[in-house]
């Protein structure tokens, strides 16, 4: 058994639950903000990968070189993951209830 709400036209059924294919709760779609509007007026960022692309092969000094290929391996190959070991120095104690004083709150 399904019910409809009339505002919204999604139909859930007996738990509440929104029943597949019914509707959206966000009809509108996600709101559109910068990076969608970079995309838009970059020709989907090719402009600006044409621009990376054109310092990584003229590149006015060292720093633009290494801005560059940072730039572009970090966002075709992804970033290095960061492994840090961390040393703690814990011991484990455990408490029983005959171990525990009662105290007056």
């Amino acid at each position: 058994m399904t019910t409809e709400l009339e505002k919204t036209g999604i139909q859930r059924d007996e738990k509440g639950r929104i029943v597949k294919g019914s509707g959206s709760l966000n009809p509108s779609g996600r709101t559109k903000g910068v990076s969608a509007y970079i995309k838009e007026n970059t020709n989907d960022l090719h402009e600006v990968l044409d621009k990376v692309i054109e310092m990584l092969r003229n590149p006015a000094d060292k720093q633009e070189l290494q801005f560059a290929i940072n730039y572009l391996t970090d966002r075709s190959i992804g970033r290095p993951k960061i492994y840090q070991e961390i040393e703690t120095n814990t011991d484990i104690v455990l408490l029983l209830p005959e171990d525990i004083e009662q105290q007056d709150l």
